[in-house]
């Protein structure tokens, strides 16, 4: 897996063969910004007439989940504790 700046390098790289000398070290920063310590997500760069004009950051944050133990889940029982009447 590529680290942030590994990564952006490569978005660097490719932007600046695509756009020329137009894409300047602002947007690099901002980009730079959007990929910084996302571990999952999205950086979606929005492009009219050869000019950046949008930068989303889309981030998912995952959840370890704890593993079943065997017991049910007391919410999840009939009543939860309640008493009928």
């Amino acid at each position: 897996m590529q680290s942030s700046s590994e990564l952006f390098r490569s978005v660097a790289g490719v932007a600046d063969e695509a756009m020329g000398n137009e894409f300047d070290e602002v947007w690099k920063e901002r980009i730079a910004e959007s990929l910084s310590g996302m571990r999952y997500g999205t950086v979606e760069i929005t492009v009219h007439d050869g000019q950046i004009v949008q930068i989303e950051r889309r981030e998912r944050i995952r959840l370890e989940l704890p593993k079943p133990s065997g017991h049910a889940n007391p919410a999840a029982r009939a009543g939860s504790g309640r008493k009928k009447g």
